[in-house]
């Protein structure tokens, strides 16, 4: 939830890259939103705390 991504497939790949392209300001937003979606999902402490509970659900 909240990955700040345009959806674009075969079918609607021209519009949704003219429509970047024409505005600027969506770009930067995306961009901005986009690093701090993964500073806040992949960091290495967030991912190594998820992996630690992983391994500690396995051990039982």
């Amino acid at each position: 939830p909240g990955l700040p991504i345009v959806n674009a497939n075969p079918d609607n790949l021209y519009e949704e890259t003219k429509m970047l392209l024409d505005h600027p300001e969506l770009r930067r937003e995306l961009g901005v939103k986009g690093r701090i979606y993964v500073e806040k999902v992949h960091s290495h402490d967030i991912v190594a705390e998820q992996l630690l509970t992983i391994y500690s659900n396995l051990r039982g």
